[in-house]
């Protein structure tokens, strides 16, 4: 097939939606974002906002720290109905 060529390619078959999970934090997904979140506020630090989504409820979560990882940290729940969000620690 050239480049031009006016052949249509075929179509795959769309993957089969999969159940969610039934409890919360069964299944999460994360992932960090470095970047310089305070604008230069605190100095020249660079820090990773770690977003965490569950599974079963489309929660949520979020984290700000200097390393990309859950261990000790607060984290903040975006589906929250307060306007701060709750905040619970991390052990």
């Amino acid at each position: 097939m050239g480049l031009w060529s006016r052949a249509r390619k075929r179509k795959s078959k769309q993957h089969q939606r999969r159940e969610r999970h039934d409890h919360f934090g069964e299944l999460v997904q994360l992932d960090g974002s470095f970047h310089d979140w305070f604008e230069g506020r605190d100095g020249v630090r660079r820090d990773c906002l770690m977003t965490i989504v569950d599974d079963a409820t489309s929660r949520t979560l979020l984290s700000m720290g200097r390393e990309e990882t859950t261990m000790r940290r607060d984290v903040y729940d975006l589906s929250s109905t307060t306007t701060e969000g709750d905040i619970s620690n991390g052990a």
